[in-house]
């Protein structure tokens, strides 16, 4: 099995930019790792007190996929009804 080179949060930032056009700061990446966004964490390593990822992982972490559809609760679709009717004053 062949190891995926690991870089530095600075590096993957240059190479999200090379890929998206858009260079996310640092801090971002780390944050990425440490707390994810919407239940999703990047994958990465600590070592000697640096933080490194592996270059697939950050393709895969921040290319988007297919979006979720949304989730409706039917507490909220009778609520937003209810709302509704009293904005064009109607009883319900």
């Amino acid at each position: 099995m062949i190891a995926t080179p690991m870089v530095t949060l600075s590096v993957a930032a240059a190479h999200l930019a090379k890929r998206t056009g858009k260079r996310p700061h640092v801090s971002t990446v780390l944050r990425w790792i440490l707390r994810g966004v919407r239940g999703r964490k990047l994958p990465a390593v600590r070592q000697g007190g640096q933080w490194l990822v592996a270059l697939p992982d950050v393709d895969s972490f921040a290319m988007p996929g297919p979006a979720a559809p949304p989730v409706v609760v039917a507490h909220q679709v009778e609520v937003e009804r209810l709302q509704l009717a009293a904005l064009l004053g109607r009883d319900s």
